[in-house]
């Protein structure tokens, strides 16, 4: 449907469902073919994400957040995937965001060799990424793993030493 109203309430009517089936409706609105221009319904169809918790909107929000080049979307995506703490992918889920902003981080000299750390931006493009990102990351993952840690650079020491067993990183959940 192209009609704006109809597709609004759609998404809206999905939300209320809670029936993980819609995912298959809502697929088509996570993609971004501009990289600099948020998708039409982004943030309706985060919401409403939210609240199902499709294994199949890992993948696409994982994309968004590593080639987004609007920031508002990496942003929204990288919160977005807060939610799936109890995915089988939620190791991977870390290990990405983790990446995602590390690669951003100001002022960390020897990491022009895209072989390791891959393409990166500089100057004010990473600057204005990692200001946009790294705060996301943080509740991201703590939301994901359970832990209390309070910045970006402390995660990445984390990460680093337990990137070997990171399954060590999550609170196992009981339920009552």
């Amino acid at each position: 449907c192209r009609q704006d109203a109809i597709v609004q309430a759609a998404l809206e009517a999905f939300d209320e469902m809670g029936d993980p089936a819609a995912w298959k409706y809502l697929s088509s609105f996570l993609r971004q073919p501009d990289r600099r221009v948020m998708p039409p319904h982004f943030e309706q169809t985060l919401r409403t994400i939210r609240s199902l918790k499709p294994e199949g909107a890992i993948k696409p929000l994982i994309t968004m957040t590593r080639k987004s080049k609007h920031l508002g979307v990496a942003s929204a995506a990288m919160e977005t995937l807060a939610v799936f703490r109890d995915s089988s992918k939620r190791e991977v889920i870390l290990k990405t965001i983790i990446d995602v902003v590390r690669k951003e981080q100001p002022g960390v000299k020897g990491r022009n060799d895209p072989a390791i750390i891959g393409p990166r931006q500089t100057g004010q493009e990473a600057r204005n990424r990692w200001e946009a990102l790294a705060r996301p990351m943080v509740e991201t993952a703590n939301a994901l793993t359970g832990q209390e840690i309070p910045t970006a650079p402390d995660w990445f020491a984390v990460w680093a030493d337990n990137k070997r067993d990171p399954a060590g990183l999550f609170e196992t959940t009981t339920d009552e």
